[in-house]
């Protein structure tokens, strides 16, 4: 199996896990949406974030969609210059471990992705919504900035699991060479 085709099924098992994840919020949307027709304190508020929840949903499926049927394309992005198989031998341990940062470079960005959109929706239709006047608040901008980051580091795990792989090499390597470059 070339690292490539770890890669296509690795993204193929990540979209399962995003379906997983959206069949969760599923459920926590259709309790807000139920909260919606009960009681004192139903309202627009509760629906708006009902429908935050099925946006999130929404965004996540299409993730699931890019996922599955983009697995090659993400896999060359993730395995570049792995066209040809060699015919007994398996991929390279730098190879291997370039697929796993990628890896979870991508469940990073999963997981990610609904985090963000999640607190931008409460963001913009509770929060502004509510208060049009007042600034962002201290915990709205907390959770904005962790999803930046949160962000961030699976875009970087993702595009750039060649480099930290060969950061790693260097320092598993590091005082193993002696001064005129053999081995100590």
């Amino acid at each position: 199996m070339t690292g490539r085709a770890i890669a296509v099924l690795a993204c193929r098992v990540l979209a399962i896990y995003t379906v997983l994840q959206e069949i969760n919020l599923l459920y926590a949307a259709t309790v807000q949406i139920g909260s919606v027709f009960q009681g004192p304190g139903a309202g627009a508020g509760r629906l708006l974030g009902a429908l935050s929840t099925l946006a999130v949903i929404v965004l996540l499926a299409g993730l699931a969609v890019v996922l599955w049927v983009g697995a090659g394309r993400i896999a060359r992005v993730m395995v570049p210059g792995d066209d040809a198989p060699d015919a007994g031998a398996g991929p390279a341990a730098e190879e291997i471990q370039a697929i796993g940062f990628s890896i979870v470079g991508l469940l990073v960005l999963i997981r990610a992705v609904p985090h963000a959109a999640g607190v931008f929706f409460n963001y913009w239709f509770l929060e502004r919504g509510a208060l049009a006047n007042q600034s962002m608040s201290g915990h709205t901008k907390v959770q904005l900035g962790i999803a930046a980051i949160e962000l961030v580091l699976g875009a970087c795990l993702l595009f750039g699991a060649r480099g930290l792989t060969g950061v790693l090499k260097t320092v598993r390597q590091a005082g193993l060479r002696g001064p005129d470059g053999g081995a100590d």
